[in-house]
């Protein structure tokens, strides 16, 4: 992933949220509701430009990236090889996206 900062960095969060939360519901993924609230409080906060401080962030990644469970040890399941790597790699790239995101100054 290119490191992007700013605007073109919120924008890229936020398509990946969207991305993520598309994926979750499609393939009915379950045990994250709480980081489904959290991902779309999130994508609230950066669409409104609401400045977060690096508490916040951090405590926005620690409900998201659970030490067990969450978004952390999300991933699909399905008989179909291939479409199971797909939706993993797309899984991946968006929560990699977010939790960089959260994590940068």
């Amino acid at each position: 992933m290119i490191f992007l900062r700013g605007v073109d960095m919120e924008i890229k969060v936020i398509e990946e949220i969207d991305n993520l939360l598309n994926l979750i519901e499609q393939y009915q993924l379950k045990g994250v509701t709480s980081q489904v609230n959290s991902l779309k409080e999130l994508k609230y906060i950066i669409s409104n430009h609401i400045e977060l401080s690096t508490r916040e962030k951090m405590n926005i990644h620690y409900s998201l990236f659970l030490p067990r469970g969450g978004l952390s040890e999300l991933y699909y399941m399905d008989a179909n090889l291939e479409r199971m790597m797909s939706v993993n790699n797309q899984l991946s790239y968006a929560i990699d996206t977010i939790g960089k995101f959260l994590m940068a100054d």
